[in-house]
């Protein structure tokens, strides 16, 4: 549950222990890339379909009470290895 838990931390029950968006998004992507000490694959990513509001910096709205993202397609090294079957 990727989103669910960039949600957790942009919406932590703590609010001193709650990130913005953008640092929660970047830590739960490039951060394991980073963490692995490696680069990630410029053909390695996943598509989302968003049901509701998107910030102008592309990011889904996580502050509002609506779906999660929704994972449509993930391509591995350039070789997709899930695809919806309403993608």
């Amino acid at each position: 549950d990727p989103w669910g838990a960039v949600r957790a931390a942009v919406r932590h029950h703590n609010p001193a222990s709650r990130v913005p968006l953008e640092v929660a998004f970047a830590a739960h992507t490039a951060g394991g890339w980073y963490a692995a000490r490696s680069e990630a694959p410029a053909d390695t990513y996943a598509e989302w379909d968003v049901d509701g509001p998107i910030r102008p910096d592309g990011l889904p709205d996580l502050d509002q009470d609506q779906p999660l993202p929704r994972c449509v397609r993930t391509v591995v090294r350039g070789h997709t290895v899930y695809e919806s079957e309403d993608a």
